[in-house]
């Protein structure tokens, strides 16, 4: 089975990715679920547009010049996706979701309460 998705970056980016393949490559600030390579695929129902949405992101977040890759995926018994629509991942999701507001709010207060000790706000 293959899957047609749209990966949105900067021209740069585009001619390393045709030429040298993606790579995945760990970095501090990651995006909102992780590192990896982020495609935009069209949904069951037709209701969006896959190729635009991937160069709405690019503009958003990329600096440069803006292009869409068109990503054929094809799968297999090994290939690892999320699928962002399945209520399965997304009740999950929401609960780690909460877990990790729960415990940054926790952080944020304590860093708050440091300060005013110290006398620094």
């Amino acid at each position: 089975m293959s899957l047609e998705t749209f990966h949105g970056t900067t021209r740069e980016i585009a001619t390393i990715i045709l030429n040298e393949g993606f790579k995945i490559i760990p970095k501090e600030v990651t995006n909102d679920l992780g590192n990896g390579i982020y495609n935009f695929c069209p949904d069951d129902y037709g209701c969006w547009n896959p190729k635009e949405n991937a160069k709405r992101y690019a503009k958003q977040y990329k600096r440069g010049k803006v292009i869409v890759l068109k990503v054929i995926i094809n799968t297999s018994s090994q290939t690892t996706y999320i699928d962002l629509d399945d209520p399965v991942f997304m009740r999950e999701w929401s609960k780690i979701r909460e877990q990790l507001e729960h415990r940054a709010n926790n952080i944020w207060k304590n860093i708050l309460q440091e300060a005013l000790n110290e006398g620094t706000i």
